[in-house]
Protein backbone atom coordinates (compact mmCIF):
# COMPACT_ATOMS: atom_id res chain seq x y z
CA UNK A 1 0.00 0.00 0.00
CA UNK A 2 1.48 3.29 -1.12
CA UNK A 3 1.52 6.43 0.97
CA UNK A 4 -0.84 9.28 0.22
CA UNK A 5 0.44 12.27 -1.71
CA UNK A 6 2.34 14.75 0.46
CA UNK A 7 4.17 18.00 -0.12
CA UNK A 8 7.74 18.02 -1.47
CA UNK A 9 10.47 18.22 1.14
CA UNK A 10 13.27 18.47 -1.45
CA UNK A 11 13.05 20.03 -4.92
CA UNK A 12 15.81 19.74 -7.51
CA UNK A 13 15.36 22.14 -10.41
CA UNK A 14 17.25 21.89 -13.71
CA UNK A 15 20.43 20.68 -12.04
CA UNK A 16 23.55 20.28 -14.19
CA UNK A 17 27.05 19.22 -13.14
CA UNK A 18 30.00 18.95 -15.51
CA UNK A 19 33.47 17.58 -14.93
CA UNK A 20 35.45 18.99 -17.84
CA UNK A 21 33.75 17.62 -20.95
CA UNK A 22 31.74 15.03 -19.00
CA UNK A 23 28.15 15.92 -18.11
CA UNK A 24 27.53 13.89 -14.97
CA UNK A 25 24.08 15.37 -14.24
CA UNK A 26 22.12 16.83 -17.11
CA UNK A 27 19.33 19.37 -16.51
CA UNK A 28 17.80 17.14 -13.82
CA UNK A 29 14.57 18.01 -12.01
CA UNK A 30 12.76 15.91 -9.40
CA UNK A 31 11.15 16.09 -5.98
CA UNK A 32 11.27 14.00 -2.83
CA UNK A 33 8.00 14.07 -0.94
CA UNK A 34 7.77 14.35 2.81
CA UNK A 35 7.56 10.93 4.47
CA UNK A 36 8.21 8.82 1.37
CA UNK A 37 10.90 6.35 0.44
CA UNK A 38 12.34 7.29 -2.95
CA UNK A 39 14.59 4.94 -4.90
CA UNK A 40 17.21 6.54 -7.17
CA UNK A 41 18.56 3.92 -9.54
CA UNK A 42 20.49 3.60 -12.78
CA UNK A 43 23.54 1.88 -14.28
CA UNK A 44 27.05 2.65 -13.08
CA UNK A 45 28.05 6.17 -14.08
CA UNK A 46 24.45 7.37 -14.32
CA UNK A 47 25.08 10.28 -11.92
CA UNK A 48 23.35 8.98 -8.80
CA UNK A 49 26.11 9.65 -6.27
CA UNK A 50 26.83 12.96 -7.97
CA UNK A 51 23.23 13.97 -7.22
CA UNK A 52 23.80 13.16 -3.53
CA UNK A 53 27.04 15.15 -3.61
CA UNK A 54 25.20 18.12 -5.09
CA UNK A 55 22.31 17.98 -2.61
CA UNK A 56 24.73 17.85 0.32
CA UNK A 57 27.01 20.52 -1.17
CA UNK A 58 30.11 18.35 -1.54
CA UNK A 59 29.88 19.53 -5.16
CA UNK A 60 28.46 22.77 -6.49
CA UNK A 61 26.28 22.64 -9.63
CA UNK A 62 27.15 24.40 -12.87
CA UNK A 63 23.51 25.41 -13.09
CA UNK A 64 20.19 24.74 -11.40
CA UNK A 65 18.96 24.99 -7.83
CA UNK A 66 18.04 22.84 -4.85
CA UNK A 67 15.29 23.69 -2.37
CA UNK A 68 14.73 22.06 1.02
CA UNK A 69 11.42 22.70 2.77
CA UNK A 70 10.87 25.58 0.37
CA UNK A 71 14.23 27.25 1.12
CA UNK A 72 16.98 27.55 -1.47
CA UNK A 73 20.03 25.67 -0.19
CA UNK A 74 22.21 25.76 -3.31
CA UNK A 75 25.72 26.79 -2.36
CA UNK A 76 25.42 26.37 1.40
CA UNK A 77 28.29 24.58 3.13
CA UNK A 78 27.89 20.85 3.88
CA UNK A 79 27.75 21.67 7.59
CA UNK A 80 24.84 24.07 7.09
CA UNK A 81 23.06 21.53 4.89
CA UNK A 82 23.39 19.01 7.72
CA UNK A 83 22.02 21.51 10.23
CA UNK A 84 19.00 22.07 7.99
CA UNK A 85 18.15 18.38 8.42
CA UNK A 86 19.78 16.48 5.55
CA UNK A 87 22.18 13.62 6.34
CA UNK A 88 23.78 10.99 4.16
CA UNK A 89 25.82 7.81 4.10
CA UNK A 90 28.56 6.95 1.62
CA UNK A 91 29.26 4.04 -0.73
CA UNK A 92 32.51 3.27 1.08
CA UNK A 93 32.05 3.10 4.84
CA UNK A 94 34.77 5.10 6.57
CA UNK A 95 34.39 4.95 10.35
CA UNK A 96 36.95 6.28 12.79
CA UNK A 97 38.53 2.82 13.04
CA UNK A 98 40.30 3.14 16.39
CA UNK A 99 37.33 4.70 18.13
CA UNK A 100 34.58 2.56 19.61
CA UNK A 101 31.21 2.18 17.94
CA UNK A 102 29.70 4.44 20.60
CA UNK A 103 32.37 7.10 20.10
CA UNK A 104 31.70 7.10 16.35
CA UNK A 105 28.04 7.90 17.01
CA UNK A 106 28.96 10.55 19.60
CA UNK A 107 30.86 12.35 16.82
CA UNK A 108 27.61 12.66 14.87
CA UNK A 109 25.66 13.77 17.94
CA UNK A 110 28.18 16.54 18.67
CA UNK A 111 26.90 18.31 15.56
CA UNK A 112 23.80 19.22 17.60
CA UNK A 113 25.31 19.89 21.03
CA UNK A 114 28.68 20.86 22.50
CA UNK A 115 27.94 18.95 25.70
CA UNK A 116 29.64 15.57 25.68
CA UNK A 117 27.22 14.01 28.17
CA UNK A 118 24.23 14.98 26.01
CA UNK A 119 25.93 13.65 22.89
CA UNK A 120 26.71 10.37 24.65
CA UNK A 121 23.10 9.99 25.84
CA UNK A 122 21.83 10.63 22.32
CA UNK A 123 24.31 8.12 20.89
CA UNK A 124 23.22 5.48 23.40
CA UNK A 125 19.57 5.96 22.37
CA UNK A 126 20.39 5.65 18.68
CA UNK A 127 22.43 2.50 19.22
CA UNK A 128 19.38 0.92 20.83
CA UNK A 129 17.22 1.95 17.85
CA UNK A 130 19.60 0.40 15.32
CA UNK A 131 20.42 -2.67 17.41
CA UNK A 132 24.12 -2.06 18.05
CA UNK A 133 24.11 -1.56 21.83
CA UNK A 134 25.77 -4.94 22.38
CA UNK A 135 28.85 -3.91 20.35
CA UNK A 136 29.05 -0.26 21.43
CA UNK A 137 32.39 -0.63 23.25
CA UNK A 138 34.36 -2.46 20.57
CA UNK A 139 36.54 -0.64 18.01
CA UNK A 140 34.69 0.23 14.84
CA UNK A 141 37.35 -1.57 12.78
CA UNK A 142 36.32 -4.87 14.39
CA UNK A 143 32.75 -4.75 13.05
CA UNK A 144 31.77 -6.91 10.06
CA UNK A 145 30.65 -4.98 7.00
CA UNK A 146 26.92 -5.38 7.72
CA UNK A 147 27.20 -3.82 11.16
CA UNK A 148 29.57 -1.12 9.87
CA UNK A 149 26.87 -0.12 7.38
CA UNK A 150 24.33 0.07 10.22
CA UNK A 151 26.81 2.10 12.28
CA UNK A 152 27.15 4.58 9.44
CA UNK A 153 23.37 5.00 9.40
CA UNK A 154 23.46 5.48 13.18
CA UNK A 155 26.10 8.20 12.87
CA UNK A 156 23.93 9.99 10.30
CA UNK A 157 20.88 9.62 12.56
CA UNK A 158 22.80 11.30 15.38
CA UNK A 159 22.67 14.56 13.38
CA UNK A 160 18.83 14.38 13.64
CA UNK A 161 17.96 14.34 9.94
CA UNK A 162 14.58 14.97 8.42
CA UNK A 163 15.83 13.59 5.09
CA UNK A 164 18.32 10.72 5.00
CA UNK A 165 20.22 9.91 1.79
CA UNK A 166 21.55 6.33 1.67
CA UNK A 167 24.23 5.52 -0.91
CA UNK A 168 24.37 1.78 -1.71
CA UNK A 169 23.75 0.69 1.85
CA UNK A 170 23.09 -2.90 0.78
CA UNK A 171 26.28 -3.37 -1.26
CA UNK A 172 28.33 -6.30 0.02
CA UNK A 173 25.69 -7.55 2.47
CA UNK A 174 24.39 -11.10 2.66
CA UNK A 175 20.68 -11.95 2.64
CA UNK A 176 20.31 -11.87 6.43
CA UNK A 177 22.10 -8.51 6.66
CA UNK A 178 19.95 -7.08 3.86
CA UNK A 179 16.78 -8.16 5.63
CA UNK A 180 18.01 -6.59 8.88
CA UNK A 181 18.85 -3.34 7.09
CA UNK A 182 15.48 -3.31 5.32
CA UNK A 183 13.64 -3.69 8.61
CA UNK A 184 15.63 -0.79 10.08
CA UNK A 185 14.86 1.51 7.14
CA UNK A 186 11.16 0.73 7.40
CA UNK A 187 11.23 1.56 11.12
CA UNK A 188 13.02 4.84 10.52
CA UNK A 189 10.55 5.82 7.83
CA UNK A 190 7.60 4.94 10.07
CA UNK A 191 9.10 7.31 12.65
CA UNK A 192 8.91 10.21 10.19
CA UNK A 193 12.27 10.23 8.42
CA UNK A 194 12.08 10.69 4.66
CA UNK A 195 14.47 8.35 2.82
CA UNK A 196 16.17 8.46 -0.56
CA UNK A 197 18.10 5.33 -1.59
CA UNK A 198 20.73 4.96 -4.26
CA UNK A 199 20.76 1.22 -4.65
CA UNK A 200 21.78 -1.57 -7.06
CA UNK A 201 20.09 -4.41 -5.18
CA UNK A 202 16.83 -4.40 -7.11
CA UNK A 203 15.02 -6.66 -4.65
CA UNK A 204 15.55 -3.99 -2.03
CA UNK A 205 14.66 -0.93 -4.02
CA UNK A 206 11.58 -2.50 -5.59
CA UNK A 207 10.24 -3.81 -2.29
CA UNK A 208 10.71 -0.72 -0.15
CA UNK A 209 10.32 2.30 -2.46
CA UNK A 210 7.10 4.28 -2.80
CA UNK A 211 8.45 5.80 -6.01
CA UNK A 212 11.50 5.26 -8.20
CA UNK A 213 13.51 7.64 -10.38
CA UNK A 214 15.82 6.15 -12.99
CA UNK A 215 18.89 7.98 -14.27
CA UNK A 216 20.99 7.16 -17.31
CA UNK A 217 24.00 9.25 -18.33
CA UNK A 218 22.95 12.02 -15.99
CA UNK A 219 19.39 12.34 -17.27
CA UNK A 220 16.08 11.12 -15.87
CA UNK A 221 14.63 8.43 -18.13
CA UNK A 222 11.78 7.16 -15.96
CA UNK A 223 9.82 7.95 -12.82
CA UNK A 224 6.92 6.24 -11.08
CA UNK A 225 5.88 3.42 -8.75
CA UNK A 226 8.15 0.32 -8.75
CA UNK A 227 5.77 -1.92 -10.69
CA UNK A 228 5.49 0.68 -13.46
CA UNK A 229 9.20 1.50 -13.65
CA UNK A 230 10.22 -2.19 -13.78
CA UNK A 231 8.27 -2.60 -17.02
CA UNK A 232 9.54 0.61 -18.67
CA UNK A 233 11.29 -0.18 -21.95
CA UNK A 234 13.92 2.56 -21.45
CA UNK A 235 14.79 1.19 -18.02
CA UNK A 236 15.16 -2.34 -19.38
CA UNK A 237 17.43 -1.07 -22.16
CA UNK A 238 19.56 0.99 -19.75
CA UNK A 239 20.20 -2.00 -17.50
CA UNK A 240 20.20 -4.96 -19.90
CA UNK A 241 20.78 -3.56 -23.36
CA UNK A 242 18.54 -3.27 -26.39
CA UNK A 243 18.64 -7.03 -27.08
CA UNK A 244 16.50 -7.58 -23.98
CA UNK A 245 13.92 -4.89 -24.77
Amino acid sequence: MRKKESKPILEVRNLTKRFGGLVAVNNLSFTINEGEILGLIGPNGAGKTTVFNLVTSFYQPNSGDIFFKGEKITGLSPHKICMKGIARTFQLVKPFPNMTVLENIVVGALSRTNRLNEAREEAEKILKVVGLSDVKNIPARALPIGKRKIMEVARALATRPILLLLDEMMAGLNVAEINEALALLKRLNSQGITLCLVEHVMRVVMSISDRIIVLDRGSKIAEGPPEEVSKNIKVIQAYLGKAYA
